[in-house]
């Protein structure tokens, strides 16, 4: 049964609370006062409806009021004139005076009858946990305690109506948790929750006479959960504690951290002011060194230039040069601390005769040690032969320092004393050097080995940089070694290191099995006495031109007087200068200084290669840079070559010679070939694609005979000198003669293709427009006229 809203103008069924009317309606009929009266299929229903359509006010009649039954016959109600209401059943008739009609005025009590705790009855539960849930009986009881682990409940409860309970309906809400009235009836007289969060709630009881209508009083239970120990309120106090604890705590730590960062932050500054005064000093050192490279390198020059004019041994010339080479590993010594200083030295462990090595060393030291008249001893148990694994380059920068300060700070006709101890069970070797000097005082010993270090020792018996000891010390800790000294005041001093020797002390990057030093190993290329020029009966070759750029005048011409007397030399004295003569000239080989002002010799070496027209001269850098960093960027910008200053004059002098011959090589290659393969010619990216571009170019226009020198410059994109010039260089061939060779050859291949197509016909399909001419050309270049050729191919298929 719905009923119309009348604000709405929609019908709406009845609410929640009315569901005792039924869902069978068999008779409505209306009294005299404007009631409707409705038969259902669980009784007799009384409405009252008002204005705002709200039904206040259903009585329910059923058969324990007098009814003949609860259902009634369809449509079998009658209204009398008298107001008389007349229903009728199965059973009988009822009829009804509404105005007479007395409704049940009984109301009783709702109370609670039962407590489940997971389906478990509260008179059930031990004594103990009933009365931690309510110190009073269930049905008096005003409040009910649940611990949290008890969240999951069903409360029963009653309306005590024992004549016909079954007419009553009841409704309870549990405020701070339902939102609306929940409608049951005697059947289902319980409210079931589970898992409520800790709280307290308020459960709302109400219920119906047997007439339908709602009691006015309502029935309530306070019912409380408690929360779990960590969300209590001592555990909150607990975690305010805590947290209080922790934040003073912190506070602490950030104070006490502020503080040791404080101290870190002032011994850091001291430390960096320590390094930076350090740095200071090696980069004055490094400063220097690079600014004495010139002058020796114009020394070596000069000297190289003067031993290539005379055939006489000259004592003062050797004795120039030693000094030369001596302060060359001076500076050498600078450069090579400031590279382990910087961490950039690294060990390349190589397996090798050490007891050779050694003697080699000894022996580079007589002279010195020939004229402060000492004597030097060497004294080894190793067998001879016997080869072990270290790094050939600091073993020698190790054995110069110690054998140097023995010498330098020995007294005279003292002696020196180097022992080589192999102990092949512990894997290691121990090099001891000995000296008679004054010795070293016990309190200086702690010092001796740190940077920039001056001791009284020092000061008192030579002026040196302060570096020679530390360096040692960090190339044999590099060496994965220790050293030690031990030293007595009138009596000497004695250094003694001790090294690995096995393969399995060093990592697999750090070893090289490339190379075995076994005799001889260790040359330094500028000692070599036997170095020279070319004598001064080289020949001339004034087809050859070379270009040397130095902004040091006196080195620049000293290298023009040793290059001159076999190459056409042009100079300039900075970039800028030797692209102008690039321009202006043709030039076959640079060398060139790398810092200059203006345009400098990496910028020049980058100008060069990346222009056509010169990209495919050869490049020599010479610098006064020496670490690999250096060389590795110089190679990155095109150079050919790397030469450190002082260079090895006559190893500069084979170097241009080697590199002007491979350029020859490479065009005899380029015309041996028959079919243009760049990968088996040694040219860079940028001839490689001119060449290609420039073959492809003939190929496209192999048999048009009117394909010329100005077409060619046209499709190559060029001037007709760059092209004359450029193909020159790379092939030694003119652009006419370039074009007849890629005919040619393309002819030579028709021919081994096809041995018996006419003469004729390959001439026309190469571009030739006179066979006879073609036959000519054919011979000159291959030996044998075209015809021979074809009947040589025939010979060799027979």
């Amino acid at each position: 049964m719905y009923l119309l809203n009348r604000n709405k103008n929609s019908f709406e069924p009845y609410a929640e609370e009315h569901k005792y009317i039924g869902q069978i309606v068999t008779n409505i009929i209306e009294d005299d006062v404007e009631h409707l009266w409705v038969t259902t299929n669980t009784g007799l229903i009384e409405l009252s409806i008002p204005d705002n359509n709200n039904l206040d006010k259903i009585l329910h009649f059923t058969k324990s009021d007098g009814l003949q039954d609860n259902f009634f016959n369809l449509n079998a109600s009658f209204k009398s004139d008298k107001g008389i209401l007349f229903f009728g059943g199965n059973n009988g008739l009822n009829y009804i005076k509404p105005n007479e009609r007395q409704a049940s005025k009984n109301f009783y009590p709702i109370m609670l009858t039962d407590l489940k705790i997971f389906n478990q009855s509260f008179r059930e539960l031990p004594k103990s946990e009933r009365e931690a849930i309510t110190s009073q009986s269930l049905d008096h009881s005003n409040v009910i305690t649940l611990s949290h682990d008890k969240n999951n409940f069903t409360l029963e409860f009653a309306v005590l109506n024992y004549a016909d309970p079954s007419q009553n309906l009841l409704a309870y809400k549990l405020e701070g948790y339902d939102h609306n009235w929940i409608y049951t009836d005697y059947q289902k007289s319980f409210a079931h929750y589970s898992n409520l969060r800790s709280g307290t709630y308020k459960l709302y009881m109400q219920g119906t006479n047997v007439s339908g209508e709602w009691f006015d009083a309502e029935n309530s239970v306070t019912i409380k959960v408690l929360p779990p120990f960590w969300l209590s309120t001592k555990a909150y106090v607990l975690y305010t504690l805590t947290l209080f604890l922790i934040i003073v705590l912190i506070i602490r730590a950030v104070r006490n951290r502020s503080k040791l960062k404080h101290q870190l932050k002032m011994i850091e500054l001291r430390k960096q002011k320590t390094d930076e005064v350090n740095h200071n000093k090696l980069q004055f050192f490094t400063n220097i060194t690079h600014e004495l490279m010139t002058p020796l390198t114009i020394i070596s020059a000069s000297l190289a230039d003067i031993k290539s004019t005379t055939k006489e041994e000259n004592l003062a010339i050797q004795s120039i040069k030693t000094n030369v080479l001596r302060l060359i590993r001076l500076i050498q010594q600078i450069l090579e601390f400031r590279k382990v200083g910087g961490g950039k030295a690294h060990l390349c462990v190589t397996q090798g005769d050490l007891d050779l090595f050694i003697r080699n060393s000894i022996a580079s030291f007589r002279p010195l040690i020939k004229s402060k008249n000492l004597t030097i001893t060497f004294e080894s148990n190793m067998d001879e032969g016997t080869l072990v694994y270290f790094d050939p380059d600091k073993v020698d920068k190790i054995m110069y320092n110690l054998l140097s300060n023995a010498a330098k700070y020995n007294r005279e006709n003292g002696s020196i004393t180097v022992k080589l101890n192999y102990n092949t069970l512990a894997h290691q070797v121990v090099i001891s050097v000995i000296d008679t000097g004054e010795g070293i005082e016990e309190n200086l010993l702690p010092t001796l080995f740190q940077h920039f270090y001056e001791g009284k020792y020092r000061s008192y018996n030579t002026i040196g940089t302060g570096i020679g000891l530390a360096l040692t010390k960090d190339l044999v800790t590099l060496h994965k070694g220790e050293i030690k000294v031990e030293s007595k005041v009138g009596v000497g001093s004695t250094f003694t290191i001790v090294l690995p020797s096995n393969k399995d002390s060093y990592d697999p990057y750090q070893i090289d099995e490339s190379i075995t030093i076994r005799k001889n190993a260790v040359i330094d290329a500028l000692v070599d006495e036997g170095e020279e020029l070319p004598s001064s009966e080289v020949k001339f070759d004034e087809t050859r031109h070379l270009l040397l750029v130095e902004d040091n005048l006196e080195l620049l011409y000293a290298m023009n007087r040793i290059f001159s007397s076999k190459y056409n030399v042009f100079t300039a004295t900075n970039g800028a200068e030797a692209i102008d003569i690039l321009k202006e000239k043709e030039i076959h080989i640079i060398i060139s200084d790398i810092m200059m002002p203006e345009i400098d010799g990496l910028s020049l070496c980058q100008y060069t290669k990346s222009h056509l027209e010169y990209s495919h001269i050869p490049v020599i850098l010479l610098t006064a840079k020496q670490t690999e960093e250096d060389m590795i960027e110089g190679y990155k910008y095109g150079a050919d070559s790397y030469f450190a200053k002082p260079p090895s004059f006559p190893l500069l002098y084979a170097r241009v010679d080697n590199l002007l011959e491979k350029a020859e090589r490479v065009k005899v290659d380029f015309r041996k070939q028959l079919v243009f393969d760049s990968k088996e010619l040694d040219y860079n990216s940028i001839d490689q694609d001119f060449l290609q571009q420039a073959v492809d170019t003939v190929n496209k226009y192999l048999s048009d005979a009117d394909f010329d020198l100005t077409k060619f410059v046209s499709e190559m994109f060029t001037s007709r000198t760059t092209l004359n010039d450029k193909l020159k260089s790379l092939t030694g061939l003119t652009p006419i003669a370039f074009i007849n060779h890629i005919r040619l050859n393309a002819a030579r291949l028709a021919m081994e293709k096809n041995p018996d197509v006419q003469i004729a016909e390959v001439a026309f399909s190469v571009g030739f427009n006179d066979p006879r001419y073609f036959s000519t050309a054919f011979k000159k270049k291959y030996g044998s006229s075209p015809s021979d050729y074809i009947h040589q191919i025939h010979n060799k298929e027979e």
